[in-house]
C-alpha cells in the first residue's frame, strides 16, 4: 500500500510532462524534408514534356557535391545538371548551396553576380503561413499553400525573375519532388532519387 501511495502521484506528474496544449507544435526539421548527404541525387523531367513522347526522360539531375565553408557555415553543393539536347549527356550549369538551419532550409547562390543567402523553405509554418526572402536588398513573398504530414507546398515571387511565381513541392524523407511556375505553366516533376 505504501508503495502504491508513492508511485501513484508520481506517475501523474511525470505524464504531466508529456502533455502538448494546442499551441505547442513540434518542430519540424528541414532535414526532414531535404536530406542532404554527399551523394545524393534528385532526377527530374520537365513539363511541358522536354521530350516529346517521353514524360518520364530525366532532364535535369540535381547532385549533392562536397561541402564548402561560407562565411564560416558549412553549406551542401548541390550541383544543377542539364541535360544536352536530346541526348543522355549531361552537363553542370549552375550550383546553389543549402544548409538546414532547425525548421529553416537556408538557399545561397548568385543572384545578379552577388553570393546571397536566404531562407529558402520554412517547414514550421502552416497553411497560409508567409515570410520575406531578402536577396540582395529586394524584398520577396513565401508562403506556404498546402500542408500534410508528408508534404508540404510553397509558392514564392521567384528572385531570379522579374514578375515570376513558382511553387515548390517537398516531400518527407526524399526532397524536392515538384517546381511549378504559375506564370507559364511548365515544370519540374521527380522522377527518381537516390539518397546515402
Amino acid at each position: 500500500m505504501k508503495g502504491r501511495g508513492f508511485l501513484g502521484p508520481l506517475v501523474i506528474v511525470l505524464s504531466g510532462c508529456n502533455v502538448l496544449t494546442p499551441d505547442d507544435e513540434p518542430l519540424t526539421l528541414a532535414s526532414d524534408f531535404m536530406p542532404l548527404a554527399v551523394g545524393n541525387r534528385w532526377y527530374y523531367s520537365e513539363y511541358p514534356q522536354y521530350w516529346v513522347g517521353d514524360s518520364n526522360r530525366i532532364a535535369v539531375i540535381e547532385e549533392v557535391i562536397p561541402t564548402t565553408q561560407i562565411n564560416g557555415s558549412t553549406f551542401y553543393v548541390i550541383a544543377y545538371k542539364r541535360s544536352v539536347a536530346q541526348t543522355d549527356s549531361f552537363y553542370v550549369s549552375g550550383y546553389v548551396y543549402y544548409r538546414c538551419l532547425g525548421s529553416r532550409l537556408i538557399e545561397g547562390g548568385n543572384v545578379a553576380g552577388i553570393f546571397s543567402t536566404y531562407v529558402r523553405a520554412d517547414f514550421s509554418k502552416q497553411t497560409g503561413g508567409y515570410w520575406v526572402m531578402v536577396v540582395n536588398d529586394k524584398h520577396y513573398n513565401a508562403m506556404v499553400i498546402e500542408r500534410d504530414a508528408s508534404k508540404i507546398t510553397f509558392e514564392y515571387d521567384d528572385p531570379r525573375y522579374a514578375d515570376e511565381e513558382i511553387t515548390m513541392t517537398y516531400q518527407k524523407g526524399t526532397g524536392m519532388i515538384g517546381v511549378q511556375s504559375l506564370m507559364w505553366g511548365g515544370g519540374s516533376r521527380l522522377v527518381r532519387v537516390e539518397l546515402r
